[in-house]
């Protein structure tokens, strides 16, 4: 599996989250999007504890083989849902479902304002 990251960085208010949901709705036009996860502090602001499981979650929902991969990670372990140890879900519930993903093609994964993340 290779790993590819573009990472935009820039000044606060410099557009940063426009670039990236403007590229998102482009990915999402051809059926490449696997997640969009956000950490802004509006109340429904995401947390660094959910990073993972959220995203996991998404790509399973495009993937039925991927699903039934991450079922099986979770059943085992259920506090692998809720671990403040991110490592240990994105070894579980991100990498190992997916070395047996029926998807084809890249799956682009946006993650913004990480910065802020708690």
């Amino acid at each position: 599996m290779s790993s590819r990251v573009l990472w935009i960085c820039g000044p606060a208010g410099c557009g940063k989250t426009s670039i990236i949901r403007s590229v998102a709705g482009l990915v999402k036009s051809y059926h490449r999007m696997g997640s969009f996860y956000g950490f802004r502090n509006t109340g429904a602001g995401g947390t660094l504890s959910a990073l993972f499981s959220t995203i996991a979650q998404d790509l399973a929902d495009c993937d039925e083989i991927r699903k039934m991969h991450l079922v099986d990670a979770v059943k085992g372990d259920k506090a692998l849902r809720t671990t403040k140890n991110p490592q240990d879900q994105f070894d579980h519930m991100i990498v190992g479902p997916v070395g047996e993903s029926s998807a084809i093609g890249p799956t682009v994964i946006f993650i913004d304002a990480l910065d802020e993340s708690d």
